[in-house]
């Protein structure tokens, strides 16, 4: 067996896995009359996030929404280690949004809207361009400038009015002593990273963990 050949041949599978990423967002961008839900799994943060608070995925950390503007795939997210002119409220890239440190888990997932509801969602989006949002480190779901990344996506579609009844916070009690002491609270009313995998009409097109590709339903 000629190992040498078989590890070039996965590295070169990783390269054009690696590239196809300008290739990936063309492809959303051609994309018309639908919403995006882009997520992110990173080391950090996942026995943290993802392993205590997630309803299904123990990948997921970070959400967005995504949309297609002017021709161009954007991302819209609430984060905890960027800023745009001093709001955790910022639009990137699809290859900005994977860039950061530690990150082992992407994916797309694609929710077809009426064009009148899918305006809506946009122009709620866009509304946080004009406000300066801070990241909700206590998870209170109480004010519209305080927000985490789920929180931030599911207000915008319980205001546009898409999947109202299957956006309801989750409950749960807190048993972690260092989670109790730092939210200063037994009980926990939130939002999953994972919120959106159950809403009607969500279907995963990429999956990317660990360095490779594990699904791909783009054409």
């Amino acid at each position: 067996m000629n190992w040498g050949v078989i590890l070039l041949c996965c590295l070169v599978y990783q390269v054009n896995a690696q590239m196809s990423i300008s290739t990936l967002q063309q492809q959303l961008e051609n994309e018309k009359g639908t919403l995006f839900f882009v997520g992110r799994g990173t080391q950090a943060k996942q026995s943290l996030l993802a392993d205590q608070f997630n309803c299904e995925s123990h990948d997921l950390t970070h959400v967005g929404l995504a949309i297609n503007v002017n021709e161009r795939f954007t991302i819209y997210h609430v984060s905890d280690v960027q800023e745009e002119k001093g709001s955790a409220f910022v639009e990137t890239t699809l290859e900005e949004f994977i860039s950061v440190s530690g990150i082992f888990y992407w994916g797309i997932w694609e929710m077809e809207l009426p064009a009148d509801m899918l305006k809506r969602v946009v122009d709620h989006i866009l509304v946080y361009k004009k406000r300066v949002v801070k990241f909700d480190t206590q998870f209170l779901l109480s004010d519209d400038d305080n927000l985490y990344c789920s929180e931030f996506c599911a207000m915008v579609l319980a205001k546009a009015g898409v999947c109202e009844e299957s956006l309801q916070p989750v409950e749960i009690k807190l048993n972690n002593p260092f989670m109790k002491a730092f939210l200063e609270r037994e009980i926990l009313y939130y939002q999953p990273v994972d919120f959106f995998l159950n809403l009607k009409g969500v279907l995963l097109l990429y999956e990317y963990k660990n360095r490779l590709p594990i699904k791909n339903k783009m054409p």
